[in-house]
């Protein structure tokens, strides 16, 4: 690797940042959605188009934020709405059905952003039920499939249009290690961690470097690890005192703390 190869050579300047958290209910979503007020109201300078939000969670609640997210009778987890150029007059719709989701890539589908009330911010919502038929497919896929959908969100950023559209995007994961999260780290510039000062939490935290070391064997450029952030630190506990004591003094994570 020469020392020029950053996470800005991926995709032309384009920066995609991932939050993934082998433990739920850390703070992932709140992290994605600070984020994306911030990159896209001009926070960051460097960020003068556009920023896409792509949520990865079944459980929906960064779509949730910026979409009204529809529920169906009959169905458990809840759809993204009627895409607002969605014409059923137009012949050219005919096959679409007006809904596009952040797992439709994998699929072939057409792939078409929200727009939101941030007027730089748009998202790709989740849609449940494909994930959860992701999970399903994980058990049963040979490795062909599984290397085919590994590649195929790297190459989607890959696209001329989509890094002329976009500088940053936002990818909202869920928990654990899955297809979902595979292709994610195969394909983001960098990552938050979000972590409570709880005994799971980090080693759900330390899984995941682990995750991370292990994709960058299959990368030209390393992620870039922007961040570890203590989340809902009670520093009247001595447990998390003592852990956050110890995850700064630790040569795995102390490099990273925020």
């Amino acid at each position: 690797m020469r020392k020029t190869d950053g996470p800005d050579s991926m995709y032309n300047g384009m920066r995609v940042v991932a939050i993934p958290m082998d433990k739920g209910g850390v703070g992932k979503t709140t992290c994605a959605n600070l984020l994306a007020w911030f990159a896209s109201s001009g926070y960051f300078p460097s960020v003068t188009k556009r920023v896409l939000g792509m949520d990865f969670d079944d459980q929906q609640n960064f779509s949730s934020i910026f979409l009204d997210m529809e529920r169906i009778e009959g169905f458990s987890s809840r759809f993204p709405p009627i895409h607002p150029t969605f014409d059923p007059n137009d012949p050219d719709d005919a096959d679409w059905g007006g809904r596009s989701c952040s797992t439709d890539l994998y699929y072939g589908n057409p792939v078409e952003p929200y727009p939101t009330r941030l007027a730089n911010f748009e998202i790709l919502p989740s849609d449940g039920l494909q994930i959860k038929s992701f999970e399903d497919a994980e058990r049963t896929a040979d490795q062909t499939l599984l290397e085919q959908i590994t590649e195929e969100l790297a190459q989607w950023m890959q696209q001329p249009d989509v890094q002329e559209r976009y500088d940053m995007i936002i990818l909202d994961c869920p928990p654990g290690k899955n297809l979902i999260t595979a292709p994610i780290l195969r394909a983001c510039t960098d990552v938050i961690l979000p972590t409570q000062m709880e005994t799971f939490s980090i080693e759900g935290l330390l899984g995941v470097l682990g995750d991370i070391h292990e994709a960058n064997m299959n990368r030209k450029v390393p992620i870039n690890i922007a961040g570890i952030v203590p989340n809902m630190v009670d520093f009247r506990l001595s447990m998390h005192k003592a852990n956050l004591e110890a995850l700064q003094s630790n040569p795995q994570t102390g490099p990273y703390m925020i």
